[in-house]
């Protein structure tokens, strides 16, 4: 029964569109065939892929800001303290393994050079490059001789007024 009633439906589309190009005839002779009166649509260009957001800059600062008193406040613990919230996934596996020299390091870098190593553009000598690194709770009881007036020697002084105390 439904084949039938198949059939009978492509019977009438065939007997529609005969009729219909009957009567759509003269408007061909006189205007032309113009892909019947339709035309194509019309298909937009691609769009160019739109520039980086300057946020996306600013993030990697304010990631390379963190990383830096991250470090500066862990040397004044003499111990990995908390990481600071709201930190990349890879960034929160890669500071708890950081060694006190390395911290330093970070410490002494300028924020663009921070900021590059993080996005993996040229690596700071002395740190291991950002991926998952073993936790560290404690770092061994060794004391580094100041060697620069920046924020490395502050945190020695720090350091030793502590031990005295």
């Amino acid at each position: 029964m439904r084949s039938i009633i198949l059939a009978i439906i492509a019977a009438c589309k065939n007997v529609f569109g005969v009729g219909l190009a009957l009567l759509s005839w003269p408007a061909r002779v006189v205007f032309g065939d113009r892909g019947g009166g339709c035309e194509a649509p019309e298909i937009p260009m691609p769009q160019p892929l739109p520039e980086p957001p300057e946020d996306r800059t600013k993030i990697y600062e304010d990631i390379a800001r963190a990383v830096m008193n991250w470090a500066a406040d862990s040397v004044i613990a003499d111990r990995p303290v908390d990481l600071p919230p709201r930190l990349p996934i890879g960034i929160r596996e890669w500071l708890p393994g950081l060694s006190r020299e390395e911290c330093y390091d970070i410490m002494e870098a300028d924020r663009s050079a921070v900021c590059a190593h993080i996005q993996g553009i040229f690596a700071l000598q002395g740190v291991r490059t950002v991926q998952r690194l073993q936790s560290v709770k404690v770092w061994p009881a060794e004391l580094r001789a100041p060697e620069s007036t920046g924020f490395a020697a502050i945190a020695d002084l720090e350091m030793l007024e502590r031990a005295r105390a």
